[in-house]
């Protein structure tokens, strides 16, 4: 385990888990990482039924599997923040954040639900036509540690250019739009 970068790991509701993954939280929580369960813990380790995961999980926190209930209390696990200019979280945003020696890479997609849609069970998921949610004043705050300009990348004119971004704290807020299905794309250097 060593020197954690991170010092919360969420379990989700999970049937299994395998026997490494358990072992591997286990040490964690050891060397001072929390471990967090969403919903029931396995009953299953490797396939088999058994209570070893059960008996681990009654020594760490639980959250509800979903809800608002779970976000605000793991408010302060989020590296990035994807929010209105009221400082809402914008739902249908996801993101993927990648990081090397040098850069963080950050991928934002709007996935163009809106509210109504998003609160939606996924077999019932709207179809892709009728997903028109656009957002024009979207604050993307995190990247903390990462102290150069964000720069954003077009991928499909292959140009770049200084992203809207001022530095708040030991991070950025990045100020941008998210038309309908559309994305973003940001690489932010460390210097």
């Amino acid at each position: 385990v060593g020197k954690a970068e991170y010092t919360t790991v969420l379990v989700p509701g999970l049937v299994t888990i395998r026997a490494t993954t358990l072992k591997l939280l286990k040490r964690f929580a050891k060397a001072g990482g929390r471990v967090v369960f969403a919903g029931q813990p396995p009953r299953f380790v490797d396939g088999e039924r058994t209570d070893r995961a059960v008996a681990f999980a009654r020594a760490c926190e639980k959250v509800p599997v979903r809800g608002e209930a779970m976000v605000e209390r793991l408010a302060h696990c989020r590296r990035v923040s994807i929010a209105d200019a009221a400082g809402k979280q914008i739902d249908p945003a996801l993101y993927l954040l990648r990081e090397d020696k040098e850069n963080a890479y950050l991928f934002v997609c709007n996935t163009g639900h809106s509210a109504s849609q998003f609160k939606r069970p996924q077999q019932d998921d709207a179809y892709v036509r009728d997903r028109v949610a656009a957002f024009d004043d979207v604050r993307i705050e995190g990247l903390e540690g990462f102290s150069g300009h964000p720069i954003e990348l077009d991928p499909q004119t292959g140009s770049e250019y200084a992203a809207k971004a001022r530095q708040v704290g030991d991070g950025w807020r990045i100020q941008t739009s998210l038309p309908v299905l559309g994305s973003r794309l940001f690489v932010i250097p460390r210097d």
